[in-house]
């Protein structure tokens, strides 16, 4: 919480591995995951916290796209926390973009 440059290094670590598997080999790579680390480049002030927004954003929408039925798809973001604070995040982005 009061640890930018640690929280810093470690969001480095965390995107690294992440970046190894956007060939799509990861099947589960949590909001929270995504949406942490898009905090803390935000909090820096880093040029990427938008990109890894996106990126978390496209992973959310992909895996809302395999639900058939609008009400699952409803679901999956708004029941799952993680997922809800991701698009609310990423919607005020596009708010603010404008």
């Amino acid at each position: 919480m009061d640890d930018l440059p640690g929280a810093l290094e470690r969001v480095e670590i965390v995107l690294a591995t992440l970046h190894q598997f956007e060939d799509g080999t990861i099947y589960f790579a949590p909001a929270d995951i995504f949406l942490a680390c898009s905090r803390v480049l935000l909090a820096a002030g880093d040029a990427r916290a938008p990109t890894i927004l996106d990126k978390a954003h496209a992973w959310l929408e992909e895996h809302v796209a395999r639900f058939d039925d609008d009400a699952l798809r409803r679901q999956f973001i708004e029941n799952i926390p993680s997922h809800a604070a991701l698009m609310r995040a990423w919607q005020e982005r596009q708010t603010s973009a404008v």
